[in-house]
């Protein structure tokens, strides 16, 4: 497991043979480790974040001489067909936008945006020829970025997947004394295998048959105490603290049971290695994490196995970044995320690797165990369950008898010597893949294909409820305080996301922030009047450099309008001054400027190619384009608070939370699931057939 000494073994080789003292942009351990990123499909290429541009020339006669081509990478999860769709279905009326119109318009947008009043002000470069088309690619490129710690795990992976190559297999010996201690281990705590063994063949660990096995029988007994699952983490005494690993990451496992079960293997593992000893420390380290070879990955590209893999990369590093955070378990004073248990000095915490290594481990080791008098379920480590074959339908399971035991029984029957196997739950052809590094032999109708569906609510989430239940279940202490919160970022974070899925304008709010941080407008005069709005502010849930007071009045449905959120924080019409555009601060002086100023480049590159493509039809995205254009062209600041395109797409929103979750929106082996087809309905409305369901002057959610 020990990618990070890895890494650091080939940084600093790299650092001897180069002499390089710094890692900047162009050594050689950047080019290395991003090269192996790409080839990882962890970071797109680096032709792919250029935005490309064709400028068309129109003459007199209109007629299309060239072709305009401004093109932004797809944000993730974008389904080209999906958007053409529903666009193309929600134009209202017989509007007719014709591609050299679209075009013609772009043009005139990006050569405006050069000369307009913002690039006056110095927050953009001037010109006619897209000047200003660099910030948006240097965002673009930020965003595509990995951390240091990211690299590392790149060229960490990498040496040991060529060693590996090298030595052509395990070193079945080593692993035959692993596999000799967990035995001893297993057997003195009371575990029992029946009819079968454990062996180690070239491929791993196998558990064969010793006589004809029948189905169902339990192969597999052992007492819960034997078992990583959150029951048992109650049970473990925190060196130095007095408190039980349990109670310290119960949060974790309401959160996440994956995150909260790979922490307590973590925790457990460096008490075996730096520590002094765990009493899982013979199955832990029988524990495998598989990947695909590099080549692998690359003949998988563009396979939903390919997105999955990358997926769980990417949750794995949430999952780093929310532990150390305020509501993670990992903060120095807890004492549990510590890779040098025994060290009362200095921060040794768990860091992104190791996280990935045991997000993984879990992911592919772990099974759902059924309490067998309630039918409760909760994930589990089990020791010899990871040695089984895997066999979609085969039957068999996981309980917990009334007599204290996990049982483990079998699915088919089996002959001497052969490997037992199990269902291992309902997965489908690509998350089976993921685990086991093998296809299903057989049919599997748990093979759906889930559609990344802007709108649609998480399986199980309070959001349902907290903001489409009855008043009484929106005012229950679940749906107050953080949750508030967290449902406001939510609904902020889709508006946001529908809207680069959907190729429709930028929020006129996103604009407005990065503005307002390049310190474009706001005097004294405006300071000061901002400043009587603190007692409003000082009650709402989400600080307001966050989220504006305006946008948060409107989400919690404290204001119906802009106007009515302006009134609130600013006062009446007549007691507040105009915005007045000041100049920028330097670009290269301020970092802070410098983000601003690209993502105001990155908003005004999203808009040109949104009118490139003609998907203007809707009035809600006309009247956000006007506004856009006022800001570009005139200096005009947008108000504060939800445009019209939000309050448009939250009756979406709205609608499609009767239709289903997000995990009900897939294709499934012989058609689409009804909760599918309701929301795909709600996507393809226009504004006149949302107007039938939900009258214009009444706001949803």
């Amino acid at each position: 497991m020990d990618l990070h000494g890895a890494a650091m073994d080939v940084y600093i080789k790299l650092r001897k043979e180069t002499n390089e003292d710094s890692m900047n942009e162009n050594s050689q351990f950047m080019i290395r480790a991003k090269d192996r990123a790409v080839k990882r499909m962890m970071m797109k290429p680096e032709g792919d974040l250029l935005i490309q541009k064709n400028l068309i020339e129109i003459d007199d006669k209109s007629e299309k001489t060239g072709i305009n081509v401004l093109k932004l990478p797809s944000p993730e999860g974008r389904d080209a067909f999906l958007t053409a769709a529903v666009n193309q279905q929600s134009a209202s009326g017989d509007i007719v936008i014709t591609p050299e119109s679209s075009a013609a318009s772009a043009l005139t947008f990006l050569e405006d945006v050069g000369l307009g009043a913002i690039s006056r002000a110095g927050a953009l470069p001037s010109g006619t020829n897209g000047e200003w088309l660099k910030y948006a690619e240097t965002k673009i490129k930020k965003d595509n970025s990995l951390d240091y710690q990211s690299l590392l795990w790149e060229l960490g992976t990498e040496t040991l997947e060529n060693k590996q190559i090298e030595l052509g297999g395990l070193n079945v010996t080593h692993e035959e004394l692993l596999l000799s201690n967990m035995m001893n281990w297993f057997t003195k705590g009371g575990g029992k295998l029946q009819f079968v063994k454990p062996i180690v063949s070239e491929k791993g660990f196998k558990l064969v048959a010793t006589e004809d096995f029948l189905v169902n029988d339990a192969a597999i007994s052992v007492p819960m105490n034997l078992i990583m699952c959150q029951q048992t983490a109650r049970n473990i005494l925190i060196k130095q603290r007095g408190r039980y690993l349990g109670e310290e990451l119960q949060k974790t496992f309401e959160k996440n049971e994956v995150w909260g079960l790979a922490l307590f293997l973590l925790h457990e593992y460096y008490k075996e290695v730096n520590g002094d000893g765990s009493k899982w420390g013979p199955f832990i380290k029988t524990l495998r994490m598989r990947q695909l070879t590099t080549d692998a990955l690359h003949e998988i590209q563009g396979t939903i196995a390919a997105e999955l893999t990358r997926q769980w990369m990417k949750s794995s590093d949430s999952f780093m970044w929310w532990s150390v955070g305020s509501d993670g378990p990992c903060s120095p004073s807890t004492g549990i995320c510590k890779s040098k248990p025994n060290d009362k000095a200095g921060d040794n915490r768990f860091n992104i690797h190791q996280m990935r290594w045991a997000y993984w481990i879990v992911k592919q080791n772990s099974v759902r165990v059924r309490h067998s008098a309630t039918g409760y379920e909760f994930i589990a480590l089990i020791p010899f369950y990871n040695m089984m074959n895997k066999v979609i339908n085969v039957g068999g399971g996981v309980t917990f008898d009334r007599d204290g035991m996990i049982n483990v029984r079998v699915g088919g029957n089996y002959e001497e010597g052969t490997q037992v196997g199990i269902h291992p739950g309902n997965f489908s052809d690509s998350e089976f893949f993921v685990r086991y590094l093998r296809v299903p032999e057989t049919d599997n109708e748990n093979t759906v294909m889930k559609l990344s569906l802007p709108g649609s609510i998480p399986k199980g989430s309070k959001f349902y409820y907290c903001m489409k239940g009855t008043e009484r279940e929106r005012n229950s202490d679940e749906c107050r305080g953080s949750f508030r919160s967290d449902s406001m970022f939510w609904k902020s974070k889709v508006l946001t996301e529908w809207r680069e899925q959907m190729n429709l304008p930028p929020r006129l709010q996103e604009l407005r922030m990065w503005a307002t941080r390049l310190h474009l407008y706001g005097g004294n005069e405006e300071m000061k009047l901002l400043s009587a709005a603190n007692q409003i502010i000082a009650g709402l849930p989400i600080p307001v450099d966050q989220m504006p007071a305006e946008e948060q009045l409107m989400l919690l449905g404290i204001a119906k309008s802009n106007e009515d959120a302006a009134l609130i924080v600013q006062g009446p019409v007549g007691d507040r001054p105009l915005p007045q555009l000041y100049s920028a601060p330097d670009y290269e002086d301020d970092h802070e400027a410098q983000r601003s100023m690209e993502h105001l480049a990155f908003f005004a590159a999203k808009t040109h190619n949104v009118i490139a493509s003609g998907n203007i039809q809707l009035n809600a995205t006309q009247v956000v384009l006007n506004h856009i254009k006022n800001f570009y062209n005139h200096g005009v600041l947008p108000m504060a608070g939800l445009d019209e395109l939000d309050e448009f797409l939250l009756k979406k929103i709205g609608m499609i939370s009767h239709c289903g979750f997000e995990n009900d929106m897939k294709i499934t082996y012989h058609n689409i699931t009804q909760e599918l087809f309701c929301a795909m309905r709600v996507h393809l409305m226009n504004e006149t057939e949302m107007n039938v369901f939900c009258p214009m002057d009444v706001r949803v959610w």
